[in-house]
C-alpha cells in the first residue's frame, strides 16, 4: 500500500530486464519498441487512479503532487482481507496525453523532475477494462509492487504550435530506497519501509 504515486506504471519484467543504476528511457509513445534500456509501448502506461471516466483532467496534479489516495496490490488486498474482486487493479489513461507535458517539462518550476525519486507501480497483467463506461481499447493494470526511479533528465520535442513542449521520454535509473509506508509488494524492489512502533 502506498500513496504519493505518480500516474505513471511501469511492467515488472522492464523493470527486472534493467540493472539498478543503469540509465534507461521511459517513452511516452506506442509507436517506439521496448527493448533493453527502452521501456515504452506495452510496458508502460498512464494510470487513473479515480477510476472512472475523469482522471485525465488530473494528471498534472498527480505528476506535481503525487496521488493522495493509497495504491494497492494485491498481496495487501488479501492481507487486509478484501473481498473486491478489483482491489489491486487501476484504470488506465490511454495514448500520449498533452496535459502531461507541461509538469514533466524539466526546466518548468514547480515541477522539475530532474534528481527527484518516483515510487512508480509494477504490474503484471492488464485487462479490459471493467472501470470506464467506454472500455474499448482501454485498459486496466493489476498492480504488484512499487519501485523507486531516480530521474536524471526529461526530453522535449515540439509536437505542434498548440504543444511546443511535448515529453518524449524520462531518462533515469531503478535504485534502492527507504520509503514511509507499507510497500506489500509480491517481490523485491529494493524499495525499503521504515515506521514507528510504540
Amino acid at each position: 500500500t502506498m500513496s504519493g504515486l505518480p500516474p505513471l506504471t511501469v511492467h515488472k519484467d522492464a523493470f527486472d530486464a534493467n540493472d539498478k543504476k543503469t540509465e534507461i528511457q521511459i517513452w511516452d509513445s506506442d509507436k517506439t519498441p521496448s527493448a533493453p534500456g527502452i521501456i515504452s509501448g506495452g510496458n508502460r502506461g498512464w494510470l487513473n487512479f479515480d477510476n472512472n471516466d475523469g482522471g485525465a483532467d488530473k494528471l498534472e496534479m498527480w505528476i506535481a503532487n503525487g496521488y493522495g489516495g493509497d495504491v494497492y496490490t494485491e498481496q495487501a488486498c488479501e492481507d487486509m482481507g478484501s473481498t473486491d474482486p478489483n482491489c489491486g487493479w487501476i484504470a488506465g489513461i490511454p495514448g500520449t496525453k498533452s496535459v502531461a507535458e507541461e509538469p514533466l517539462r524539466s526546466t518548468y518550476a514547480p515541477y522539475d523532475l530532474t534528481q527527484r525519486v518516483m515510487l512508480v507501480p509494477l504490474y503484471d497483467a492488464v485487462r479490459q477494462s471493467e472501470f470506464l463506461s467506454d472500455p474499448e481499447d482501454k485498459l486496466d493494470y493489476h498492480i504488484v509492487g512499487f519501485a523507486a526511479f531516480k530521474v536524471t533528465k526529461v526530453v522535449k520535442e515540439k509536437a505542434s504550435d498548440e504543444y511546443p513542449f511535448q515529453v518524449k521520454k524520462i531518462f533515469g535509473y531503478f535504485d534502492d530506497y527507504v520509503a514511509i509506508g507499507d510497500i506489500g509488494g509480491e517481490y523485491d524492489t529494493g524499495v525499503r519501509v521504515i515506521g514507528l512502533q510504540r
